[in-house]
């Protein structure tokens, strides 16, 4: 049964009460001057149910939720709420735009570690418009690898908005360790300062954008330390500490993804390698 906004603007105070499901009650009689003028620009004037009095309703006992459900045991049905609530409501995503930054466990240019990825799922069930930029061996970190750090990506993309960005990454920069960690307040040649001009970029340039900035998992040397000293669960620690500074969502893979390639049984069933998930 449809429900019609214009008619409720018409009738309004005119003893009208709209009621949840879309049915339209009036004690107007079918005589009524507004009702007849009115009922020439309805289409299907048999999805208006008009009621004498209140003992004509037929009304079936409320249902759980205290709602009435059905008139003389018809269900009250408003398809065109229910597809929206199906398109929309049940599937907040759709058509939201994400960008997603990382390393080579993002980069889908390299198929030997698997060919779906964690964001292909948001793609295929969520229906979301994914823009990749995973590169193999980067991290926040500039100047051990050929490729753009993730600052440096971030500052030359030319896109003006995205609904939701996630940044996956830090591994590399724990293992090639080509600069002290630091600590909050630095602004150069430290993890910290790295983390602070990536996350200072994001806040500026794409300011309206959820951020959801994860850790890297643990690998198969994660309780080794690295050249600058530095243990990969203090990079971690880093990570988590400037994005909370920032407000943004954090993800701790580290401690919470139930991936650890130092367990054999672990490694044999969710990794290629002891660094990349299968």
């Amino acid at each position: 049964i449809k429900s019609y906004e214009t008619l409720d603007t018409v009738l309004r105070g005119e003893n009208l009460t709209q009621v949840d499901g879309g049915v339209i009650f009036t004690t107007r009689n079918t005589d009524c001057e507004l009702w007849k003028s009115y009922r020439k620009s309805i289409v299907n004037t048999e999805d208006i149910v008009l009621l004498e009095n209140e003992h004509d309703t037929g009304f079936s006992d409320f249902n759980e939720n205290g709602c009435i459900d059905n008139i003389n045991g018809f269900e009250i049905r408003d398809n065109q709420a229910r597809k929206e609530i199906t398109n929309n409501l049940l599937n907040p995503l759709k058509d939201k735009t994400l960008l997603v930054i990382g390393d080579s466990i993002s980069d889908n240019r390299l198929t030997n570690y698997c060919t779906i990825h964690y964001y292909d799922y948001l793609e295929m069930n969520e229906k979301m418009k994914i823009t990749m930029d995973g590169c193999n061996g980067t991290g926040y970190t500039k100047g051990y690898s050929d490729y753009l750090s993730i600052p440096q990506r971030i500052n030359n993309r030319t896109e003006k908005s995205f609904d939701y960005i996630t940044i996956f990454a830090g591994t590399n920069d724990w293992w090639e360790g080509n600069v002290q960690i630091g600590a909050k307040g630095d602004t150069e040649n430290t993890f910290y300062a790295y983390l602070k001009e990536t996350y200072d970029l994001l806040v500026n340039k794409y300011p309206l954008a959820n951020v959801l900035i994860a850790t890297p998992i643990r690998r198969s040397t994660n309780s080794e330390t690295n050249s600058s000293g530095n243990t990969l669960e203090e990079y971690c620690n880093a990570i988590l500490d400037m994005a909370h500074e920032y407000g943004f969502a954090t993800i701790d893979l580290y401690n919470q993804s139930g991936l650890n390639p130092q367990i054999e049984i672990n490694k044999t069933t969710y990794f290629y390698d002891n660094t990349h998930p299968n």
